[in-house]
């Protein structure tokens, strides 16, 4: 389905046209009344009415699944992304999910190259400082059949990208080379590629299947993305090795004078390893945690928009005690791992505060999200809108409350929109609805709401409401069977 035809039933209402009034204004704006589904209906449509991509604050996971199955639901054609945070301990070296990391880098490349129109995140995620878009952009790099590049520099480039050399490629961020041969997993595609040399040439670029290693087709080009968020090849290393040996030589002053003596060892071994990795100027797992100690500038999610985005956030000032919380914690692990010198004391300056973030929001135009009349955090000038909503009872399967529900909604002259999860379940609701003697349309993107009429879509939502004001009401399989 498509929210077109609702945008256009809603456009007739004056509550409609104040709120796109302050949307073309640019003016910070926050819709109470709000919750579930609604939320996000709102979002897709500022969406549409703005034109504009949409960058949508949740406060964790949880609430970011349900949101893009909303709007999944609401805008099929549009490209709607989760920027996830990351599943590792901080200052830590451990394994990271390479579903995590990957998704990550697939964000930050779909966002360079105008793919992404929505992108679903929390404040514990865009926290982490990333390297400049630029920086990021500068080193995908482009191969085509009959171009001539050297296979050693070649694999020297995989391995500064963040790329694992392997002896058989199996997972995405992995290369391998036997002979003229080289295989190559990137971190956004779902198939690798194994490129055939012939000499310093491109012979042949092919698409194959990591589970049987067999050709699917063959191709002319390729696009090999960044299997890492930061590389040594784009920073000044001489800089980090700079700033990070003058640091460290201090704090081994203070552990010597206190009689740290674990400390100090554990911090002296440290640095030794680090900068012999700098010299070597190749990527190792953990780099990106010494990007303090290279940062003139820091930047982050928000930078790597090609066109501004709408910010939504939703519930704001649970999000803002959420997200400290979050950096209490992170601080805290700091603060015991720093005592033993398993950390550098510049690597707490790794991530965005909650002010430093607020005052990057600053810079673009805001929607907030809300159930309660109350103003976000930090904000003054700020518009507020309320939305008169209810929540719809649960019908637990009875029939002719359900019945009761619609006539009732008819009286009123509201659209009823009721949404099935598959086209099977379509079916049968308009039989049983025919049956009971109510007609009902099948929704489409051509469809035009008319008052007092009952439609039904194929799609999911976590849960219906009803809009008095805007005479519209849906209902999803969750009230009326309680699933």
């Amino acid at each position: 389905m498509s929210i077109g035809p609702i945008r256009e039933y809603l456009k007739k209402t004056k509550e409609t046209a104040f709120l796109w009034e302050q949307l073309n204004k640019r003016n910070d704006i926050q819709l109470y009344g709000l919750s579930g589904s609604l939320k996000s209906l709102a979002a897709g449509l500022i969406h549409l009415e703005t034109g504009k991509p949409l960058l949508y604050f949740v406060e964790d996971i949880q609430h970011g699944r349900e949101v893009i199955e909303n709007l999944s639901t609401l805008l099929p054609q549009a490209s709607i992304d989760y920027f996830p945070a990351e599943e590792i301990l901080p200052f830590e070296v451990i394994a990271k999910s390479h579903e995590t990391q990957h998704k990550r880098l697939e964000v930050l490349a779909g966002l360079l190259e105008k793919k992404s129109d929505i992108v679903i995140t929390t404040y514990e995620a865009v926290s982490r400082a990333l390297i400049s878009p630029e920086s990021f952009s500068g080193k995908i790099l482009r191969l085509r059949n009959r171009d001539r590049i050297e296979i050693s520099k070649l694999c020297e480039e995989m391995v500064s990208l963040g790329y694992q050399r392997v002896d058989l490629v199996e997972i995405k961020g992995q290369f391998s080379l036997r002979g003229g041969i080289m295989d190559i997993f990137s971190s956004l595609n779902e198939k690798p590629y194994r490129l055939e040399f012939f000499d310093d040439e491109i012979e042949s670029i092919r698409v194959f299947s990591a589970e049987n290693q067999r050709s699917v087709r063959e191709i002319e080009e390729v696009t090999i993305y960044p299997a890492a968020e930061a590389f040594p090849s784009v920073l000044d290393r001489e800089k980090i090795k700079e700033k990070l040996t003058r640091e460290t030589k201090q704090f081994l002053k203070k552990a010597e004078r206190t009689g740290n003596n674990e400390a100090y060892q554990n911090t002296l071994n440290r640095l030794n390893d680090i900068l012999e990795k700098l010299i070597h100027g190749q990527y190792f797992p953990g780099f990106e945690q010494y990007l303090p100690y290279a940062f003139s500038e820091k930047y982050s999610l928000l930078d790597f928009f090609q066109t501004e985005p709408v910010i939504i956030i939703d519930e704001a000032a649970r999000q803002k005690e959420r997200f400290q919380f979050i950096l209490d914690e992170y601080l805290e692990t700091y603060k015991a791992l720093l005592e033993k010198g398993l950390v550098f004391s510049g690597q707490s300056d790794n991530r965005l505060g909650y002010d430093h973030l607020e005052r990057t929001l600053r810079k673009f135009q805001k929607c907030y999200l809300a159930l309660l009349p109350k103003k976000p955090p930090g904000t003054e000038n700020i518009d507020l809108i309320g939305i008169t909503a209810k929540t719809p009872g649960l019908l637990l399967g009875k029939s002719q409350l359900f019945f009761d529900e619609l006539s009732e909604w008819q009286r009123l002259r509201h659209a009823v929109l009721i949404f099935v999860n598959d086209k099977d379940r379509a079916e049968r609701m308009k039989q049983n609805l025919f049956d009971a003697g109510f007609e009902a349309d099948f929704y489409s993107n051509g469809t035009r709401l008319t008052p007092a009429r009952i439609y039904i879509s194929i799609g999911q939502l976590n849960g219906g409401f009803e809009l008095p004001g805007w005479k519209l009401a849906v209902l999803t399989e969750r009230e009326i069977y309680y699933q």
